[in-house]
């Protein structure tokens, strides 16, 4: 785009012409007619003036500005910041971007230099990837506070794809989130590769995270494990996981042996995090949501509308 009125163009300023005309609410033949130019050539020249960055086309949603929705979720919860998005399409895929664009950018705002920022692995948090900028913040470091639920080594790829996009370094934790006893729980969070990894995400200023549904997590969690009666506890009473975490309606953990079993950030360290914000949304979370803000797990949070909605309706 020219930097100074002298740089345009005529082509440049026949294009800010027709743009200033099509978007005060005349439709293209108008704008030809005005301009004494063929119909074809207004498209062509919209089209121009848009790669040349001369027209900024901002959405503005009445829900997402929401003021009575946004101060009653702080005051009901203690929050620093929410943010409200509504997805385009009711699809799990629209969701997920909406809430991923506009964690972006408060994600953007609330680091500062040297921060040590935990990432809870999820579909959530690669999204949230996909839509950062490099930080013009210094020396920047990503730690992975759990193991997460993707296959593979999915979830080391989600908490690196986070650090590439913000610039900083990076540290998976490379193990599984559930281990078959306490022993071996405790032996794998003293190996070399794991100690520091865990205590990098207890001196985490920031946890970025998202809550999961039970219905999701059920079926992939490992049978060596998770026995039939544990599966039968979690679908009686959780309503989802914070972090690996299963918890019930009340904020606590549903299977104390399980969670004895479980490598990563605990609850209790969560909640004193100084900067906790919780990304998430869509019915199948709802309970898992709510939780989470009752019991003080997050003090921002990027929530869509119809949820927020939901979730103060259930609380009267």
């Amino acid at each position: 785009m020219p930097n100074t009125p002298e740089e345009l163009t005529e082509r440049d300023i026949l294009a800010l012409d027709a743009a200033k005309l099509y978007y005060s609410g005349k439709n293209q033949a108008e704008v030809a007619s005005d301009l004494h130019i063929s119909r074809p050539t207004v498209s062509k020249l919209l089209a121009y003036a848009q790669r040349q960055g001369f027209i900024r086309i901002s959405v503005i949603d009445p829900r997402d500005q929401s003021k009575d929705v946004i101060a009653k979720l702080k005051q009901r919860y203690g929050l620093i910041d929410v943010v409200l998005v509504s997805p385009p399409l009711p699809t799990q895929d629209s969701l997920r971007n909406s809430l991923a664009a506009a964690a972006a950018h408060m994600i953007a705002d609330l680091v500062r230099d040297g921060d040590i920022i935990g990432v809870n692995p999820s579909r959530t948090m690669d999204a949230v990837a996909d839509h950062l900028e490099i930080s013009r913040r210094q020396n920047l470091t990503i730690v992975q506070l759990a193991g997460g639920f993707l296959r593979g080594n999915a979830n080391q790829r989600v908490v690196a794809s986070f650090a590439s996009s913000l610039g900083a370094h990076c540290h998976t934790l490379p193990v599984p989130t559930f281990v078959q006893s306490v022993s071996t729980r405790n032996r794998l969070a003293h190996e070399d590769h794991v100690r520091p990894i865990l205590a990098l995400g207890a001196r985490a200023r920031i946890a970025i995270f998202t809550v999961g549904s039970v219905e999701a997590n059920l079926p992939v969690l490992p049978e060596t494990t998770f026995c039939a009666h544990d599966i039968d506890v979690l679908g009686r009473r959780a309503v989802g996981d914070i972090c690996g975490r299963f918890i019930d309606k009340h904020g606590r953990i549903c299977l104390p042996d399980i969670n004895n079993k479980t490598i990563g950030i605990s609850l209790p360290d969560l909640r004193a995090k100084e900067q906790k914000l919780l990304i998430a949304g869509g019915e199948d979370k709802e309970r898992a949501i709510l939780a989470c803000l009752e019991n003080g797990y997050a003090n921002r949070v990027v929530l869509d509308y119809a949820t927020a909605t939901a979730i103060l309706q259930r609380q009267g």
